[in-house]
């Protein structure tokens, strides 16, 4: 069955004859109750499933190019499009054994692959995850068909945006984890107490924003690193942080001749307070916008 009858209706792929030849207008099969499902088996004792379901193929009329074929008195299965040689997967393997990715991106690929026999195990969840959506495009291009390579590099598509949003929704689990540490996007965070028996300062923060009209750099330091847990594997980090008064220039902050910012940690931001301006500052804009 074209499993595109589970899609939206006014899904973009619907419309797309590259699956099959024709656009998909029917909706998703009734749901079957175990007495029904019953009643469809009963007849396919005996049966053997394996090599002879691909026969299916041709009296369904769908990927003929797929079903096995008699040669010599023998029936071969076609490769399918994502199908790589030995060779090829000697080459993809190569490349994971061989990569770096950043401290605490994912496991040491190199220990978990047996290029003789051309196997990986011992991955973790992450591990897959990370292999499946970031690793595998890079490895098998140049190596697979054009088409199978542009596949694993679509975009991700506007329903996967609005069930992510519909997860976080739902809410985190209860709870949450705190970490002393953190590595994000290559960069090492410490929060300001794991530091005080340290040398090294990693718990300094800054972020850009716009007040007035003007691009303004907000510095800071870590207090807290909290973790929220997701449906599906999904996850929220969060920094508590201090932030100082970078608005009153000379005093909160200074910028000598050759742009050096100096922070003066005694002015500590109002946060709150600013959050209650805007809140009321928006209030205000919707009066306005009624009374007109």
């Amino acid at each position: 069955m074209d499993h595109r009858c589970f899609l939206p209706a006014d899904h973009k792929w619907r419309h797309n004859k590259s699956f099959n030849g024709k656009v998909e207008t029917r909706g998703p099969p009734k749901k079957l109750s175990g007495s029904e499902i019953l009643e469809q088996v009963k007849d396919l004792e005996g049966m053997k499933f394996g090599k002879t379901t691909r026969h299916d193929l041709k009296h369904v009329k769908i990927m003929k190019h797929l079903a096995p074929k008699l040669i010599d008195g023998k029936w071969h299965m076609p490769p399918v499009p994502y199908t790589l040689s030995k060779a090829q997967k000697l080459t993809v393997y190569k490349f994971l054994e061989d990569i770096k990715v950043p401290d605490g991106y994912s496991s040491n690929f190199s220990k978990c692959i047996n290029l003789e026999m051309r196997k990986i195990w011992g991955l973790k969840t992450h591990d897959c995850h990370v292999l499946l959506e970031e690793l595998l495009p890079l490895a098998i291009r140049g190596v697979s068909s054009s088409k199978v390579y542009e596949v694993t590099t679509l975009p991700e598509s506007e329903d996967q945006v609005v069930k992510d949003l519909k997860t976080l929704a739902l809410g985190s689990f209860r709870g949450f984890q705190c970490f002393g540490g953190y590595l994000a996007n290559g960069f090492s965070f410490h929060t300001k107490d794991i530091e005080k028996k340290r040398k090294n300062q990693n718990s300094g923060v800054m972020v850009k924003g716009i007040a007035e009209s003007k691009n303004i750099d907000y510095f800071g330091v870590l207090n807290d690193i909290i973790m929220l847990q997701y449906l599906e594997g999904k996850r929220v980090i969060l920094f508590r942080c201090d932030w100082w008064d970078v608005h009153k220039i000379s005093k909160g902050v200074k910028i000598d001749k050759c742009g050096v910012v100096s922070v003066n940690t005694k002015y500590i931001q109002d946060i709150e307070g600013i959050v209650e301006d805007l809140n009321e500052n928006a209030d205000n804009e919707v009066e306005m916008n009624k009374g007109k």
